[in-house]
């Protein structure tokens, strides 16, 4: 009886122990495709898939302006390769619609943005 006992213990902390594990994965999993209707926060970025490049909203050196764009992500001191509002900055990305943030060019036929 405390054998049967002693192995279900086993099997429920190993089970347990499965759920919790997967559910990390799951949650540091770092997202590379944006889909329609799927909002970007201005402090959440995409990674690509092989992880050297990262998308998202940032600020250069002191400026307080808000810029979408792509950046090298390895690399200690932010490099930027990409800007999509050079000449639009946002000032207060807390005011920003997410709902109105679209991707329009630059899509595969299918709405998914896949950078790598």
């Amino acid at each position: 009886m405390e054998q049967s006992i002693s192995k279900k213990s086993w099997c429920r902390f190993a089970l347990l122990l499965l759920i919790i594990m997967s559910l990390k994965v799951h949650l540091s999993t770092a997202s590379d495709t944006l889909y329609p209707g799927q909002p970007l926060a201005w402090n959440q970025t995409l990674s690509s898939r092989n992880g050297i490049f990262e998308l998202g909203f940032f600020t250069p050196g002191k400026s307080h302006n808000y810029y979408v764009g792509i950046w090298y992500k390895r690399i200690a001191e932010k490099t930027v390769v990409w800007v999509a509002n050079r000449d639009t900055p946002v000032s207060d990305p807390s005011s920003l619609d997410p709902s109105s943030l679209t991707w329009v060019q630059g899509i595969r036929c299918s709405g998914e943005m896949d950078f790598e």
